[in-house]
């Protein structure tokens, strides 16, 4: 039975699913109270003494001081900072590297795994700094480096939303984000007439929200009419099925009205692990993609298929160069092909579903093609962003029949 892993990470804390395919995703909660899911992100160690404790167990130290540790451990390695501990220089990458290892084998632990097959880390904003820190990150984890992804916040929005039973994404799906006085909804769009079906998160920040009456710290009858005039507005006559309710800011007990609007005519959930149990789900989604209905497109995606028309064996075949739908950072591809004739060929740009496509040709100059079907070429393909793509091509020669030019060719293409 595979073993999936969902990880939030973010500065303030950390939470860790896990999903064996049976039932629902179960959430870790290190103290082992019910509930109590979110892991402070701190690690530390006792002077002189080789032992690390992380999350609740280094919080517990922190005032005192026959231990050393790293108390903001995100921040800190995110800006990739190094720290003095027992006159040891250590790199703040290795030592959350360290902390999430230790998790891992707390939840191993405590839901009875061995191994994982599968982890997916989630945050909010997937900025280059995030991206390399996890590429760290991921080379001293118990999972081989390719098994491991990052996804935003919003797709794992999206995997959980779409998991769920018929009747909570009937319609549409809202969810309201809330932490740190800073309120963002995410919409969930589809085209359920296309082939895959091709979805979209949408995220508006209400600022007004953010840094206007709630802010200010006023009464909560105050904000709970706030929120309610916030969601009224978005909600603005369309069919929804469901809300999720995510993040600290929702506790307290201050919605009154606002609950009332939420839950008039739809289901409404609250919780704070959604973002993990989602990249549960996404693992399993990932590793049986042909079965799975959707296909996302959110800002780090790759927005387009990049297809060469191949002849494989006397049969006429699309090979797929880049696939539409995948993380800009994370994809890439390279393959031998024989150049046929002539010393140019067409790039194929098709969206998702088919419904829009267009050539674009690469010449590759000054190269010279026999004609004989001995010319091999190497063709590199990786996306620079979600709207670039470069391709490197080189001359792989074909034995002694046609020794290698050396020659290098590279293109960028806009998408």
């Amino acid at each position: 039975m595979a073993v999936y892993l969902g990880i939030d990470i973010n500065k303030k804390y950390t939470q860790i699913s896990y999903w064996d395919t049976s039932g629902e995703p179960l959430t870790l909660s290190q103290t082992g109270k019910e509930g109590v899911y979110a892991i402070p992100v701190c690690i530390c160690k006792k002077k002189g003494d080789g032992e690390w404790l992380c999350g609740f167990d280094a919080k517990g130290h922190s005032d005192n001081p026959e231990y050393s540790g790293v108390w903001e451990l995100f921040d800190s390695a995110l800006s990739d900072r190094h720290v003095i501990i027992d006159e040891e220089d250590i790199s703040c990458r290795l030592l959350y590297a360290l902390y999430i290892q230790k998790l891992i084998m707390i939840a191993s632990s405590r839901f009875g795994f061995k191994n994982a097959d599968k982890i997916i880390f989630t945050s909010y904003d997937l900025k280059q700094q995030l991206i390399s820190m996890m590429d760290v990150v991921s080379d001293y984890l118990p999972v081989p480096k390719e098994k491991i992804l990052l996804k935003s916040y919003k797709e794992t929005f999206y995997y959980y939303a779409l998991k769920q039973k018929p009747e909570f994404k009937h319609n549409g799906i809202m969810l309201y984000h809330y932490e740190d006085d800073r309120l963002c909804l995410f919409r969930l769009e589809r085209n359920e007439r296309s082939v895959p079906k091709v979805v979209s998160v949408k995220e508006e920040v209400h600022e007004r929200f953010a840094v206007g009456l709630l802010g200010k710290r006023k009464k909560d009858e105050e904000t709970d009419l706030l929120f309610d005039e916030i969601v009224n507005n978005d909600l603005n006559g369309r069919q929804v099925s469901v809300i999720y309710l995510v993040g600290d800011g929702f506790d307290g007990g201050w919605m009154d009205k606002s609950a009332r609007s939420i839950v008039k005519g739809r289901h409404a959930f609250v919780g704070k692990n959604l973002y993990s149990r989602g990249a549960c789900y996404g693992c399993g989604i990932a590793e049986a993609s042909a079965q799975w209905p959707y296909i996302y497109l959110g800002d780090s995606k790759t927005k387009v298929n990049i297809l060469l028309e191949v002849l494989n064996k006397g049969r006429n075949e699309v090979l797929t160069l880049i696939s539409a739908g995948e993380n800009w950072y994370e994809t890439s591809s390279r393959h031998d092909v024989i150049l046929s004739e002539g010393n140019e060929f067409d790039i194929i740009l098709m969206a998702p579903d088919g419904s829009e496509k267009r050539r674009q040709s690469i010449a590759l100059s000054g190269l010279k093609n026999p004609d004989d079907r001995t010319m091999r070429l190497e063709i590199y393909a990786r996306p620079e962003s979600e709207n670039e793509v470069y391709l490197k091509i080189t001359d792989k020669g074909f034995g002694d029949i046609h020794p290698s030019s050396g020659q290098v060719f590279e293109y960028r293409i806009t998408v």
